[in-house]
């Protein structure tokens, strides 16, 4: 099975965001921020109806329980700022949806039936694609979605423990697998974060001190701690550590 990448850029996610506006896909808007902003697995995201958004009064609610399918227990989902904002434009443009609680969210555009929810393989294709457009290379499938919440959010300093509650996994090692926190993954933030030169001073006769460096260049890092900047090598020990 190939590993399926988490969205790193949060560049990518705004011009995911936009594409999707600009070609009037609120559907597909909707599932791509309900996606990355509850680390839903797919199969409960496309179970998602008008009654889990909307009270009986047609107002948009702060906050909902679900069932998860897979292991059956109780997830509370937090209806943010960005979710709202992509709710209202999704309703905007499917007025008949709010009809009735029991409808779907994820319909079928082309048919606009809504008591079946699109399947598994749609989700997977509409993902898929919409990261090759916006320049994305790497594998991405639904699992995407679930796994740039985490990434994001240990990347922001959550704890991992939080992390592994929240995606229901069974231990750290395993979570920091699935989210696919690498060394060079740390690196690349930090050098694209603070925009500092990251190689040591013999090194940057080779470099120049803004450029991005090889990927053989991180393998040295144990090598020449010494020389790095005392931040970073703080900052290597606490990934290792954690």
């Amino acid at each position: 099975m190939n590993f399926v990448e988490p969205i790193r850029d949060r560049k990518k996610i705004a011009q995911i965001k936009n594409l999707l506006r600009g070609q009037g896909r609120y559907r597909d808007l909707l599932l791509f921020v309900v996606g990355i902003n509850t680390a839903l697995r797919i199969s409960d995201l496309l179970q998602l109806r008008v009654e889990h958004f909307l009270d009986k009064h047609q107002r948009i609610k702060r906050r909902f329980w679900i069932k998860e399918q897979k292991r059956g227990k109780r997830h509370e989902v937090v209806v943010n700022n960005s979710i709202q904002e992509a709710l209202e434009e999704y309703i905007t443009s499917y007025p008949g949806i709010a009809s009735n609680p029991e409808h779907f969210m994820y319909f079928n555009t082309k048919t606009f039936s809504f008591s079946q929810p699109i399947k598994r393989g749609q989700a997977w294709k509409f993902i898929n694609s919409i990261c090759r457009e916006v320049g994305l290379s790497g594998n991405y499938g639904t699992h995407t979605l679930r796994k740039t919440w985490g990434y994001h959010a240990r990347l922001q300093g959550v704890d991992l423990a939080l992390i592994m509650h929240k995606l229901n996994h069974e231990s750290i090692a395993y979570t920091k697998r699935y989210l696919g926190i690498t060394w060079l993954a740390i690196c690349h933030l930090l050098f694209l974060t603070f925009s500092l030169p990251i190689y040591p001073a013999p090194l940057r006769l080779f470099f120049h001190p803004r450029s991005y460096p090889p990927r053989w260049y991180f393998s040295l890092i144990p090598h020449f701690s010494s020389c790095i900047p005392r931040t970073y090598v703080l900052l290597f020990k606490l990934h290792i550590r954690n």
